[in-house]
């Protein structure tokens, strides 16, 4: 006999497979997946989410590489569309990547030199970064049952009073939103309806000492997030799944679909860019290798890549994402 479990997880399937709405899938989950650890959900995520703020007035930033750096003190209007060519790896605004279903936002920040800012950046400047964190407070406060992860990745120049400035920020910004992390409450007992209930709708991983001793600040051991480094599907493939394989059980786990070029891979392809030959083959070759995966305990978490929505038709990256969480059928019946 089929039980009402079974019925709604069936409902919900049949309701996201037909959908191209994504703005609140969290909070249209049945019930029991709610209950799953939210280290267990698959998520949808972006690589390098800030970079749609880059533009050609943008400035090379402290995490280009030295010869980028170099030439571009020398040569700084000849390289400059280059770089920028190969450092944009998203073209949505948060405020659309968030209405599209993507919960998990890969950041990286730093001290803007001439201004004093704190920014965004890729391998170029993109923006400052209150305005970002403004659209997915607002988009909270209007979607109660929706949480995000904002994964801060990197920090660039960064001195120790420029820590305590973000970390005062985000307190001040998100307050009583940001979920805590601590002894009494062990990650895998964190799950969506328990955020939900205590009006908690921000995870912020902080990868940096400087954030130890803040509960409300994730180490970065607590969502490991393996980089493939390759420019090689196959090589990215591979990397991925030895990475799950040894996931630890403890933890969230990030899966980067993601294909990274060198110095010398943009070189050889001078007139060509990010998009068209990095991210359109992984995109294209990894949909198939997503849907076999499982969520879990083992599988997949967090899921990130680049231009997450560049080809809707033969790319569904959120859908395919999303949906990976019906294979929690069996924990629902137990």
């Amino acid at each position: 006999m089929t039980t009402n479990m079974e019925l709604g997880i069936t409902k919900w399937c049949e309701s996201i497979e037909s959908s191209s709405n994504f703005e609140r899938w969290m909070g249209e989950l049945p019930d029991c997946l709610k209950s799953i650890p939210i280290t267990y959900l698959a998520i949808p995520g972006t690589h390098d989410s800030m970079s749609c703020g880059i533009s050609k007035a943008s400035g090379i930033s402290p995490d280009s590489t030295a010869v980028v750096k170099v030439l571009g003190k020398f040569l700084g209007p000849l390289v400059k569309p280059i770089v920028l060519k190969w450092c944009v790896t998203q073209h949505r605004a948060m405020e659309e990547q968030l209405i599209a279903g993507i919960r998990y936002f890969d950041l990286r920040i730093a001290v803007h030199k001439p201004s004093g800012q704190l920014q965004f950046v890729h391998g170029m400047y993109a923006q400052e970064i209150t305005q970002p964190f403004l659209e997915i407070k607002n988009f909270l406060l209007s979607h109660e049952q929706e949480i995000v992860v904002l994964d801060i990745q990197h920090f660039y120049d960064f001195t120790c009073e420029d820590h305590k400035k973000l970390q005062s920020f985000f307190h001040n910004h998100f307050g009583n939103m940001m979920c805590p992390l601590t002894m009494d409450k062990h990650i895998s007992e964190i799950t969506l309806r328990w955020m939900i209930e205590q009006h908690y709708q921000v995870i912020i991983i902080y990868r940096d000492r400087m954030g130890h001793g803040d509960s409300q600040l994730w180490p970065s051991q607590s969502w490991p997030t393996p980089w493939p480094q390759t420019t090689s599907v196959q090589n990215m493939i591979s990397f991925l799944q030895n990475g799950l394989s040894h996931r630890p059980s403890n933890a969230g786990y990030v899966t980067q679909c993601v294909l990274t070029p060198n110095v010398w891979f943009v070189i050889r392809h001078p007139l060509s860019n990010l998009l068209n030959k990095c991210a359109a083959p992984c995109n294209y070759s990894i949909i198939s290798w997503l849907e076999q995966q499982q969520p879990g305990q083992k599988g997949v978490n967090v899921v990130i890549t680049d231009y997450f929505d560049f080809d809707p038709a033969k790319f569904p990256f959120v859908k395919t994402v999303v949906l990976l969480n019906r294979k929690h059928e069996l924990h629902c019946h137990i």
